[in-house]
């Protein structure tokens, strides 16, 4: 992240921290489920013991979100 802000003198620098927090929130106001969000950041979330009787997202479902986030920033993107 920090050679794409020193290639383009973005500042302040982008951070992982701050990829994987616009991310998230572009994904929530997206309409995703926290769930779903927390599983493909790879949060655990709720009771780990709960957890462990859960199935895990399927990962086409985590492939098609984390797609139609970055979609929509492009497109955010473009209209500004």
């Amino acid at each position: 992240m920090a050679k794409i802000s020193d290639s383009i003198n973005l500042e302040p620098k982008i951070t992982t921290y701050n990829s994987r927090y616009s991310w998230a929130t572009i994904a929530k106001k997206a309409g995703y489920s926290i769930e779903i969000i927390a599983e493909a950041l790879g949060h655990e979330q709720g009771n780990s013991t709960t957890n462990i009787y859960l199935n895990k997202y399927d990962m086409d479902l985590i492939d098609k979100t984390n797609s139609d986030v970055v979609g929509k920033l492009f497109t955010d993107v473009k209209n500004t």
